[in-house]
């Protein structure tokens, strides 16, 4: 089987106005989007598209296409659609699964390859604690492990990170260590360093057991640990960005963008 677990830590650092910084230990699931079914078949106690104590379910995911009949076909649609033509052999994803049936994953990796073994991109997906979903999408453009890279965030993560700083991006490929760096980043300023490193790990019934009793429901965990965090920088006074505000930015810079780019295909 290529699915796998991932032992993680993951350390936040903020570096601006207020420091504060904070590590926890998590576990990630890493599933072959092809051998979902065959997760469901051989441990009982995870449940695709039902009920279990872990579960995976097609709606949690990548909501741009909710019409495609799998996730998978998700993910292959929206690479052709943004100009990667190669063929699609493997996707994997590392994410959180829901734990009694609760989710929240800050963010999900889709590792996509071609064939033997060929990377082809990455698809990040972000969400945040009001539904919302954003995706930003990057390929593999040298020959070494890793994607590095900087985009715009243009989207409301936090209300102690204003939307105009750019995510950077340095994650290596999942082997038998897991490495994910991502950074907020004001010009050449960091403001919020974010760094997952795991070891790799074969499902099994034990292991999964363990990690649920050592590391229980570790969605719950991070939910908690986020709005924690979220208290303490409030009583440190850290600048808060309110939701509503940051969303009328954000439909102004939408509109600025979309007209930009009409003006230049004239």
């Amino acid at each position: 089987m290529n699915s796998c677990l991932y032992s993680c830590d993951v350390f936040h650092s903020r570096a601006v106005i207020k420091k504060n910084s904070f590590r926890y230990k998590i576990f990630n699931w890493c599933i072959d989007l092809d051998e979902l079914d065959l997760l469901g078949k051989f441990f009982p106690f995870i449940g695709i598209n039902k009920r279990g104590l872990f579960s995976f379910k097609n709606k949690d995911f990548f909501k741009v296409n909710p019409s495609a009949t799998t996730l998978k076909t998700k993910i292959i649609q929206y690479l052709r659609e943004n100009g990667i033509k190669s063929k699609v052999e493997q996707i994997f994803l590392i994410t959180n699964l829901r734990v009694a049936g609760y989710t929240f994953n800050p963010v999900s990796f889709y590792f996509c390859y071609g064939a033997d073994r060929r990377p082809l991109a990455l698809l990040t997906e972000v969400n945040n604690t009001f539904h919302e979903q954003k995706h930003y999408l990057f390929k593999l453009n040298n020959k070494d492990d890793r994607f590095h890279f900087r985009t715009a965030k243009e989207f409301y993560v936090s209300p102690f990170v204003d939307i105009d700083t750019d995510f950077e991006f340095n994650v290596r490929l999942p082997e038998d260590h897991l490495f994910i760096q991502i950074d907020s980043m004001r010009g050449k300023q960091l403001e919020l360093h974010a760094v997952i490193r795991g070891e790799k790990r074969k499902i099994s019934i034990p292991r999964v057991l363990w990690f649920f009793v050592s590391m229980p429901f570790v969605t719950f965990k991070i939910i908690a640990a986020i709005h924690w965090q979220a208290f303490k920088l409030y009583l440190k006074q850290v600048p808060f960005f309110k939701k509503d505000e940051a969303d009328t930015r954000l439909r102004s810079l939408e509109f600025n963008n979309k007209l930009n780019n009409n003006l230049r295909r004239k």
